[in-house]
């Protein structure tokens, strides 16, 4: 979150579009270098590890409560990117911004603040109360609490509303679903594998989210339906985390 309210800031300071690409990408090889230059690589294995196949490697999948925690994570963050992904645009076109750029920028603000505000502490009363499906069903419901405020007040005010609905609900989300994932993995010796399944939840609903925001916006109604698809899937969400039954 902190990288996305420095990286829209930066770019929106810089007037000149080739001055933003080359700022983000001296930005990224001076991560690269950081990372080379202060990490060395782990002696390699005396025995080579068995051959990776497709089926191995989705065999997690065939665990109930595993498959249900990686589905509900892949809808909520198809949902968020639903959301978040043609804000630029929304403002522009449909809440009426003069600086369109400026108000994702402040937008971005809202949401950061109020996930700073709910990721320690959603995590914290959660392994007080020893429980995680309510606080993950809790904070989805929030940030379809947020997508439903874009859809129904599309103003510069409803728009910094959703925004932080979404961002003090995705706080608590990000921080309790990753224990409730840890708690349904199907194997611990293949723990890392496992938690590579589950990245690709997080990862795979934001590449096609553009696709779908494109198709809405071009083709079935605007934005309009476009945040209420969203808010419908992270529903659909909160819904399916009662079927998880290995976590309380």
């Amino acid at each position: 979150m902190l990288g996305t309210i420095l990286g829209v800031g930066l770019t929106v300071l810089l007037p000149v579009m080739l001055a933003k690409y080359a700022l983000l990408g001296a930005l990224l090889l001076l991560a690269m270098l950081g990372f080379v230059l202060t990490s060395r690589d782990p002696q390699a294995p005396t025995t080579p590890p068995a051959p990776l196949t497709l089926g191995g490697f989705l065999s997690p999948l065939r665990h109930r409560d595993f498959a249900l925690a990686w589905l509900t994570r892949g809808l909520v963050t198809l949902g968020y990117a639903l959301g978040t992904t043609y804000l630029l645009y929304f403002l522009r076109d449909r809440v009426g911004l003069k600086d369109p750029a400026a108000g994702v920028f402040q937008a971005n603000l809202a949401a950061g603040g109020a996930l700073l505000l709910t990721v320690m502490l959603g995590g914290i009363l959660s392994d007080r109360l020893g429980r995680r499906k309510v606080f993950v069903i809790g904070s989805t419901v929030v940030i379809a609490a947020g997508l439903l405020t874009l859809a129904l007040l599309p103003t510069w005010p409803g728009t910094l509303a959703a925004a932080a609905l979404m961002g003090a609900g995705f706080g608590v989300y990000l921080a309790v679903d990753v224990a409730l994932i840890t708690e349904v993995l199907p194997s611990a010796h293949d723990s890392a594998r496992d938690l590579g399944v589950i990245n690709v939840a997080l990862t795979l609903p934001q590449t096609f989210a553009p696709a779908l925001c494109a198709l809405f916006v071009t083709s079935l109604g605007g934005y309009t339906p476009l945040f209420l698809a969203a808010a419908v899937i992270t529903l659909i969400s909160a819904a399916l985390v009662q079927g998880i039954r290995g976590v309380k």
